[in-house]
């Protein structure tokens, strides 16, 4: 018999409309006892952790570091682990716990919910049903990892990002293929990522790095705006750049920038701000100037994977040893036919 611990945290999954608005007001046990379909899942022993009530929006690093603790205290305990999350932030958690639980052997499967249980519509049951038949199925093939069960679909952790916030299929798998389809309890696709714990893995702490700055482009930005940015000493510099991932050198030359930012230090990754197909600097002129000053790429990585990976790896790296970390694959998170492990 399969065992479960289900860790709860809140978001709209345990949310019930109040005068103030949707709220967290359930506990898991509440939340469960609602999912009737439960009792058939006979071969499961479904334990319950209450961690917070939380909106995802209000979530901290101190929180993120609370969830991975509690798993990892618990891993001979369990066989898969479940944790009802809210959407805001889910994204940018099953790319945090992507990266710190790469030598965890059990399945850590996030879930939640767009309406609350208690409205019409609402897609808790069917997501919390079929979060733990995924893990059953996860658990009979040992396939460890991070991923979100949302609308009937498994989605590689690295690789999750939310963009809708009406729809109840809110999440997609961005640059990657689904790990996972299911309909009428029978799962039609599983796929195996790669996931590495011999690069790169740090102890699991409470330090990491938020000092991280965030530059989004448009027409007529200013260089002087992102210098602004360097007072605040970041310890590094994402920005979402246009198309394949360039950046002006005309009018608002933001080459001259970005040179600042090497000399003093801080690492620069460049992103695009487009949803999918990621950043190729080889391409353009307006991208090849970037390489020339030794900027970081953020190739086909989400954006939430990029900020998670960098929180975890900054306190860690020196400046010369951000580009490497950056650029190898340890779950998946970039395509590993566009760059390696050094």
């Amino acid at each position: 018999m399969n065992k479960i611990l289900v860790i709860s945290t809140g978001g709209t999954i345990a949310s019930s409309q109040t005068e103030g608005g949707i709220q967290p007001t359930l506990t898991g046990a509440n939340l469960l006892q609602k999912v009737s379909s439960l009792n058939s899942l006979d071969t499961m022993e479904i334990n319950i952790m209450d961690l917070f009530s939380k909106d995802s929006i209000n979530m901290t690093l101190e929180d993120w570091f609370t969830i991975a603790s509690k798993i990892r205290h618990n891993q001979e305990q369990y066989d898969g682990f479940l944790i009802l999350h809210g959407t805001g932030t889910m994204g940018y958690l099953s790319s945090f716990l992507s990266f710190t639980m790469r030598n965890f052997s059990k399945p850590i499967v996030i879930t939640g919910a767009m309406k609350p249980i208690s409205l019409q519509g609402s897609d808790v049951k069917n997501n919390v049903i079929n979060s733990f038949l995924f893990l059953k199925k996860l658990i009979k093939e040992e396939q460890k990892g991070v991923s979100i069960c949302f609308a009937n679909k498994l989605i590689h952790g690295p690789r999750a990002k939310k963009i809708r916030w009406k729809d109840n299929d809110a999440f997609k798998s961005i640059n990657y293929p689904y790990l996972g389809s299911i309909s009428n309890s029978d799962i039609k696709y599983l796929k195996q990522p790669e996931i590495r714990s011999d690069s790169f893995l740090f102890p699991i702490n409470s330090t990491f790095e938020q000092r991280i700055s965030i530059i989004k482009l448009f027409p007529g930005f200013m260089r002087t705006e992102m210098e602004s940015f360097f007072k605040s000493k970041p310890k590094a510099i994402v920005v979402e750049a246009y198309g394949t991932g360039g950046v002006p050198y005309l009018g608002e030359n933001i080459l001259t920038s970005l040179k600042i930012a090497r000399e003093e230090g801080i690492p620069t990754v460049i992103t695009s701000q487009c949803l999918y197909d990621g950043v190729n600097l080889s391409l353009y002129e307006v991208g090849r100037n970037l390489l020339d000053l030794g900027v970081i790429s953020g190739l086909d990585m989400t954006f939430e994977s990029i900020i998670t990976k960098l929180i975890v790896g900054l306190p860690n790296l020196t400046y010369e040893e951000v580009k490497d970390y950056m650029y190898c694959n340890l779950c998946d998170e970039l395509n590993d036919n566009l760059i390696s492990c050094t």
